[in-house]
């Protein structure tokens, strides 16, 4: 049989594990993937001793035995509730829209632990056949990257590890009507305040800044735990949750970096809203996360002698003691729950 395919011609489940390392087979979640790599990750160790020959290598052992998934989605309003599920590592609260019976809000805030959330990933090809899939269990996201930029949908890129892939029985999921973000639905806000009550209100009359792309990272730091006896990663462990991110906006005025060159700390918010689709009565679907102190870190202008001239600024997240929070992210879709 001639399995030759397109790369298109592929397909890319999750599923949320109620028991991390135990693999799930129920609310399988189609991943509208723009491109993506499942490959194994092994490493072998080298017995290099001389026994009198030219040749230098005399053994060779395989010693780890994982895999890693990397992955570029479009920003769907249904889909990427997941993903942050795995960035906040808990799930979120979700509660009826205050205007929209049928609208829910999922809130998420980052969770002060290192069990995460994991899922159980599944990828069909035809080289795998119509009768079975690839299946990985405990995987967790490592980095979660948001990019938005001029004349293009808003996109994400995915770094997740590990577990080994094994084939299974076929699965498969229905595909899932969602709303996409576009780069004209993305704004960003920054205020000075003393709390976040303060900043919540503030955002609210605060006008946007002008920029031409944006780029906020999110990434766990994990660490794989390798133990004695057993070639299995004894687990995994986020460590340090950070969040860097930076911007890019005509340079015509010192106003955004007198902004960020001051003193005070400030509260950022980034939306992502799409106006142009009505969810249920009157509702948009959109993405706020607001970020409860951020710090500036650099600053610089562009160089390119036929270009006009840009800016770019960076950032680092910060912990604010006084709300005592770091960061949430508010989902307004049509699910109920995940």
């Amino acid at each position: 049989m001639n399995n030759t395919h397109i790369w298109a011609n592929q397909a890319l489940w999750l599923a949320k594990e109620t028991t991390r390392w135990t693999a799930v087979t129920a609310n399988i979640m189609w991943i509208p993937k723009a491109s993506w790599t499942l490959n194994p990750e092994d490493a072998y160790v080298n017995d290099e001793s001389w026994i009198g020959t030219i040749v230098t290598v005399r053994d060779s052992r395989k010693v780890k035995s994982g895999s890693n998934l990397t992955c570029e989605l479009v920003m769907w309003d249904v889909s990427v509730w997941q993903l942050l599920m795995w960035v906040f590592w808990a799930e979120p609260t979700s509660v009826v829209d205050a205007l929209d019976a049928w609208v829910y809000n999922h809130t998420y805030e980052l969770a002060e632990n290192n069990t995460h959330k994991s899922f159980t990933i599944y990828a069909n090809d035809n080289v795998i056949g119509s009768w079975n899939s690839e299946r990985a269990t405990y995987w967790v996201v490592d980095s979660f990257e948001i990019n938005a930029t001029a004349w293009n949908y808003v996109r994400t890129n995915l770094t997740m590890i590990w577990r080994w892939v094994t084939e299974v029985s076929h699965q498969s999921t229905n595909f899932v009507s969602e709303n996409k973000f576009s780069f004209d639905d993305v704004s960003i806000k920054v205020v000075s305040a003393s709390d976040k009550a303060s900043a919540l209100t503030a955002l609210a009359s605060a006008p946007a800044f002008k920029v031409q792309s944006l780029r906020v990272n999110f990434a766990k730091n994990t660490l794989q735990n390798q133990e004695l006896w057993s070639l299995d990663i004894a687990d995994i462990f986020n460590q340090n949750f950070t969040i860097e991110w930076d911007f890019t906006a005509v340079y015509k005025d010192k106003d955004i970096y007198d902004v960020f060159n001051s003193s005070s700390k400030k509260y950022m918010q980034i939306i992502l809203e799409n106006n142009n689709v009505v969810i249920w009565t009157i509702s948009n679907p959109s993405l706020d996360i607001l970020l409860n102190q951020v710090s500036f870190q650099t600053w610089t202008k562009s160089s390119d002698i036929n270009a006009i001239v840009t800016q770019t600024i960076w950032f680092i997240w910060e912990y604010n003691t006084t709300d005592a929070e770091a960061v949430t992210a508010v989902l307004k879709n049509t699910k109920t729950s995940y």
